[in-house]
């Protein structure tokens, strides 16, 4: 049985505690840190990649304030830390989440004394805070691939433009281009399936899961957009 999410974000003494533990299991404990301010496919592959060199992923988190004085922006984060904490910690892949306020992580580093030290593509092994520190005790540096086309930032920037993508940012395509159509079609073949006998020839056929969903095992109406037929079918 999993941990729940709350237990897995800890602070400086508890993950280090944990660290120890994980060792004398001989557990490889893999390291790595960001801000992780809006959650998207490229952190997800990122951080999956990471927990794979390893048996354990530690996460440092920068805290707001270090967020502020990393100059991503006067809005930036859009999550604070504890909510981005908590969106982490419920990640399968990572078994620790620790927030940090300082300007790096290398305080953190040296507690948890990792097996592993990981960092993403945009940074070179021999840039990464803490590299020559573990490299010094054995320990091992990588610096894994980003996917391409996908930022916090250039998802911030599509937000604010309505979803389109601004000259100079480049939208990721999507590697399953047909997937979107085939889930809509899908979504709709299975609330005709789902609804009461009598009313699935009442609502439109575009109309999918927008207008009937199972909830547990009580079926919640629109008011506002039912068909004037649904209403006479379910009247009687």
């Amino acid at each position: 049985m999993t941990n729940p999410p709350a237990s897995r974000i800890m602070d400086l003494v508890n993950v280090q505690r944990m660290a120890h533990v994980w060792r004398l299991k001989s557990d490889r404990i893999v390291f790595t840190n960001g801000v992780f301010d809006i959650l998207h496919r490229g952190h997800i592959t990122y951080l999956e990649q990471a927990a794979a060199q390893g048996h354990r992923l530690i996460v440092g988190l920068n805290s707001d304030a270090s967020v502020k004085r990393l100059g991503k922006g006067e809005d930036r984060p859009l999550n604070t830390e504890d909510d981005r904490a908590h969106v982490l910690a419920a990640l399968r892949c990572v078994d620790a989440v620790v927030i940090f306020d300082q300007d790096t992580p290398m305080e953190l580093i040296q507690a948890v004394h990792p097996d592993v030290l990981v960092k993403g593509g945009d940074w070179t092994v021999d840039k990464i805070v803490g590299g020559e520190y573990v490299t010094k005790y054995g320990g091992e540096v990588l610096s894994l691939p980003l996917v391409e086309g996908l930022s916090t930032t250039s998802l911030v920037e599509r937000i604010r433009h309505g979803g389109s993508t601004p000259q100079g940012l480049r939208a990721s395509p999507s590697p399953y281009p047909n997937r979107l159509n085939s889930a809509r079609s899908t979504s709709a073949r299975t609330a005709a399936r789902c609804m009461p006998s009598g009313l699935a020839s009442a609502a439109p056929a575009r109309s999918g899961t927008r207008w009937w969903r199972k909830c547990g095992t009580a079926w919640r109406k629109s008011a506002e957009h039912r068909p004037a037929s649904a209403t006479a079918t379910n009247a009687r």
